[in-house]
């Protein structure tokens, strides 16, 4: 028998050739094929993100494995557990990879050893720790499930058996059939279990989810697995624009901030001069630097992602079809033809940079006029108020009630506030510059899972539900009463009233130049004071007898010289709302045919408007000029002592009308939810009289 020769370097080099060389050229292969050689030749992917067909229906094999862990005998489970479910798996894995048997028949260290783990072990291995992630994710404080869960492999293996049996069909692909392989199953289970299971927190669960999308779930289904939690960015879509934050007075002022996730390609592009023009100014000290996101719950107290609005992704979201190259407004403003020559409505050419040698398309960059340093106190600020104390101590924020306690720590839920909002807006420009909300722990957990802390109030007039829109900055994306936020408004009115207001501007003039607190019955004492029921006093001219009252007429106008009501003159859904991110009434006319699709439009502020019907989700429109109960003012009348109003408070409550019900009564109380607070609300539908009833007025006119 021939002695067997030894291997040598020689024949390990040629082996890896052998297998290396054909793997290269049949990539460079599909590259040739998939990309263009020319990138100006103007091909664009019909999206800059892509779903895996085989990847998402492997992944749904799971979605009958995940059950209640009652109901089955969760924990380790074996390879040889693992070869018996999946039969038609067992020969891919249980043997070690081709190239390592095809390494271990030369003998090399590289080929297949008893010691070394089979992809059964692996597959066993990533399945413990996918239980033991589930088990945790299922039993922390505010779980978003309704009891502890597992995984079955019995479930599983059932499942993965008809995946790979019957082939897949995807309306993304049509005519075309994808059969899911065992290597699917394989990487189904990684990306389930990867990183202590990062990805179950984006799932849809049994307990969050509402009547409507579990009424086409499994009665024992307990997730719901999406192709939208797995899809990829195009790699040859090109690279969203960067957001830039903090730039100075001038036109050719360089921002001090971008937002770029950690290790993003964006780190670097954004970074460049060459990217936006005017985004790095000549002799600038130092480029922008990189803000990584936006502020978690628990941030800690001095790092920079405090000076990142929350939510700011959600409320750039209209922009996206501008940012991303491959967005079809993009391409509209961006497309020439073979002679460079555009259509009419192209404004820019396609946005190509040079990085390391090769061409990249850069969707258009958005410059916010958030600033950094402010957006950080306000953020804090709004923490401070709603439970986070160490941020308080931060901010040296106390006060004397609290003693040596922290902020609030003795109210009820430990927190001043269960939502704080804060908007900083430059007067003279209308510049937003901060944009801060938060909400206390105990107002999150009402929305974010269906647990709740035993320290938090149990009387809520409403089910705990999970809703992730209210998880949203409150400042932009939470609809609330102005409540004492309308007195300026009103005072406004108050002083530009011709004669009267002239004289009561003279009056607290001349009282500005005596030190000392406002009086109680001036206009500034009032608005100090915020005293609701004498700033109603005077809108009912109480002081001139009542009679012949304009002044709520008058405060109606100056609300809409500040801005609001906008659009509210017919009934519409769109009444008193703005478009944050242009700075617009939503029925203004575009100045651009693109600007519409781009609109944030949030409500901005609505102030004596009501429903044009008498039902909940009625369009709103202005209040119309009424009759005033004058017998009625002058018995709620708060009057000069300031006591009168609780002497006939029982008279004072809103008139019914014969053959209505509570419920229609309801909407006429609110006043379009843009009123001052309910004791004012009540004394405003008690003493105006409209003309008529919605019912028999005539149907409003579109809005123009």
């Amino acid at each position: 028998m021939a002695e067997r020769r030894p291997v040598s370097l020689l024949d390990f080099a040629i082996a890896a050739s052998l297998v290396v060389v054909p793997v290269m050229l049949g990539v460079l292969l599909l590259v040739a094929v998939v990309r263009p050689a020319q990138p100006d030749a103007g091909w664009r992917t019909p999206s800059d993100r892509y779903v895996s067909v085989r990847h998402v229906a492997a992944l749904k094999t799971f979605e009958p494995a995940i059950v209640a862990r009652s109901s089955v005998n969760a924990g380790p489970v074996t390879a040889a557990q693992v070869l018996d479910a999946v039969p038609a798996c067992r020969r891919e894995w249980s043997d070690a990879a081709p190239l390592e048997r095809w390494l271990g028949r030369l003998g090399g260290p590289g080929g297949a050893d008893a010691t070394r783990p089979t992809p059964a072990d692996r597959i066993a291995s990533r399945w413990t720790d996918l239980d033991a992630a589930l088990l945790r994710f299922s039993s922390r404080a505010n779980a978003r499930v309704e009891h502890r869960i597992g995984l079955d492999l019995g479930r599983w293996a059932a499942a993965a058996a008809a995946a790979i049996d019957a082939p897949v069909e995807s309306s993304d692909y049509p005519d075309r059939r994808f059969r899911v392989g065992c290597a699917d199953l394989v990487g189904a289970l990684a990306a389930l279990a990867r990183a202590d299971g990062r990805i179950l927190d984006s799932l849809a669960w049994r307990g969050t989810e509402g009547g409507t999308t579990l009424a086409r779930w499994r009665p024992d289904q307990e997730t719901e697995i999406g192709a939208g939690q797995v899809a990829r960015r195009n790699p040859w879509g090109g690279l969203a624009g960067c957001i830039y934050l903090g730039r100075g007075e001038g036109a050719d002022a360089a921002p001090r901030h971008f937002l770029a996730a950690p290790r993003s390609l964006q780190q670097r592009v954004c970074a460049m001069p060459s990217l936006a023009g005017a985004a790095v100014a000549p002799g600038a000290a130092s480029a922008p630097s990189a803000l990584v996101g936006e502020p978690g719950v628990q941030e800690a107290v001095d790092t920079a992602r405090w000076r990142v609005p929350p939510s700011l992704q959600a409320l750039l979201q209209p922009l996206q079809a501008l940012r991303q190259p491959s967005g079809p407004l993009y391409r509209m403003l961006t497309e020439t033809d073979a002679a460079g020559r555009g259509p009419p409505h192209a404004v820019s050419a396609a946005n190509r940079i040079v990085l390391d040698g090769a061409p990249l398309d850069v969707g258009f960059s958005v410059d916010l006029t958030i600033d950094p340093s402010l957006q950080a106190l306000a953020q804090k600020t709004a923490a401070c108020y709603t439970g986070r104390h160490d941020v308080c101590r931060a901010l040296g924020m106390r006060r004397a009630d609290d003693a040596d306690r922290p902020l609030g720590q003795q109210l009820l839920e430990g927190a001043m506030v269960r939502m704080a909002a804060v908007a900083v807006i430059d007067v003279a420009s209308g510049r937003i510059e901060a944009l801060a909300g938060a909400l206390s722990p105990c107002a999150r957990q009402e929305v974010d899972g269906p647990g709740r802390d035993a320290a938090c109030d149990r009387r809520l007039p409403y089910p705990v539900r999970y809703r992730p829109d209210a998880l949203l900055n409150p400042a932009v994306f939470h609809a609330a009463m102005p409540a004492s936020t309308i007195k300026p408004i009103m005072a406004a009115a108050f002083l530009s009233e011709p004669g009267a207001g002239a004289s009561l501007l003279g009056v607290e003039r001349r009282a500005m130049q005596r030190d000392g607190t406002p009086a109680r019955d001036s206009l500034r004492g009032q608005l100090m004071r915020s005293d609701s029921a004498r700033f109603l006093d005077r809108m009912f001219c109480v002081d001139t007898g009542v009679a012949a009252c304009r002044r709520p007429w008058d405060v109606q106008a100056a609300a809409a010289a500040f801005g609001w009501n906008a659009g509210c003159v017919h009934a519409g859904l769109d009444c008193g709302k703005q478009d944050l991110l242009f700075g617009r009434p939503v029925d203004a006319p575009a100045a651009a045919p693109w600007r519409p699709p781009l609109a944030r439009d949030v409500l901005y502020g609505r102030l004596m408007s009501e429903p044009f019907e008498r039902r909940l989700g009625a369009p709103m429109h202005l209040m119309p000029p009424a009759t005033l109960d004058l017998q009625r003012l002058r018995r709620c009348a708060t009057g000069a002592d300031g006591r009168r109003r609780s002497e006939v408070v029982l008279d004072c409550g809103p008139r019914r009308q014969p053959g209505l019900e509570e419920s229609h009564v309801l909407p006429r109380r609110q006043a379009g939810g843009q009123v001052p607070p309910a004791d004012v609300s009540s004394r405003l539908s008690s003493t105006l009289a409209p003309s008529g009833s919605p019912s028999t007025r005539p149907a409003p006119r579109a809005a123009p």
